[in-house]
This record gives C-alpha cells, sequence and structure tokens, in this order.
C-alpha cells in the first residue's frame, strides 16, 4: 500500500488590490515577483525539493522527491502522515497587497480496495489568523 504525491505550486501572475487611496495606474509587473522560498517537513526533507521559477518570476514549480506517505507491514507510524510547509517571500511594492491566483497539484496513488488517502492543502499569510483549507 503506497501513496505518492508530486505537488506543484504556480502562483501565477499576481492579482493586485487597489490601497485605499485610488491610483491611476498600478505598479510594474517587474515590481511584483517571488524572491526566495523556503521548506520544511516529514514530506520534504533537505534536499528534496525541486524547483523553478518563470522568466518573470510570479509562478514557481515545486517538484518533490520524497514526499510519500505509507502503510502496511513494515511501516512506522510515522509513515502514515507527511506534510510539507513552503514559505514563499514575495516583493511587492509598498502599498499594495497580492493574492495567491492559483495553485496546481499532480500526484499519483496506488491504494489497495478499500483504502483510502486523502491530500489537504492550507494556506495562510504570515501575521493573519484566517486560513483556508482545499
Amino acid at each position: 500500500m503506497y501513496f505518492s504525491t508530486l505537488l506543484v505550486l504556480a502562483a501565477s501572475t499576481l492579482t493586485l488590490a487597489a490601497p485605499a487611496v485610488k491610483r491611476v495606474t498600478g505598479p510594474s509587473p517587474d515590481d511584483i515577483f517571488i524572491k526566495s522560498f523556503t521548506y520544511a517537513g516529514s514530506g520534504c526533507p533537505a534536499g528534496s525539493v525541486a524547483n523553478a521559477t518563470d522568466a518573470a518570476k510570479d509562478v514557481l514549480t515545486l517538484i518533490y522527491d520524497d514526499y510519500v506517505a505509507q502503510i502496511g507491514p513494515g511501516t512506522m507510524p510515522s509513515d502514515h502522515r507527511k506534510n510539507c510547509q513552503i514559505n514563499l517571500d514575495v516583493h511587492y511594492p509598498q502599498g499594495w497587497q497580492f493574492s495567491v491566483f492559483s495553485v496546481d497539484y499532480r500526484g499519483f496513488e496506488a491504494l489497495d480496495p478499500h483504502v483510502t488517502g486523502h491530500q489537504l492543502a492550507t494556506y495562510y499569510f504570515s501575521g493573519n489568523s484566517p486560513q483556508v483549507s482545499t
């Protein structure tokens, strides 16, 4: 019994919301980009996540080499559940805010009859309490 997930995170062109003061023009697309990312968790040990950004640095693709959860003979309870927390450092002009436009997950699972697997993603912005899960 084996469950594995390959996750691809894509923050497409960042959607801007106007600040409290109305502006006629928006910031240059060159002023909005993903500066860096970090990751940690039982499903993504150090050195196990490959990444690529597009030329505009507004789309980040992550590929997980060790994101595998499994059950069955010979497995430990820690093998049954895996997690990975991704932290993005996004650059954007003062007075503006951004949101995640889309996220795409792709993966593989092999489950015996009557065995179920679940994938859960939870999103939040640092400093804010509200979270959204899918």
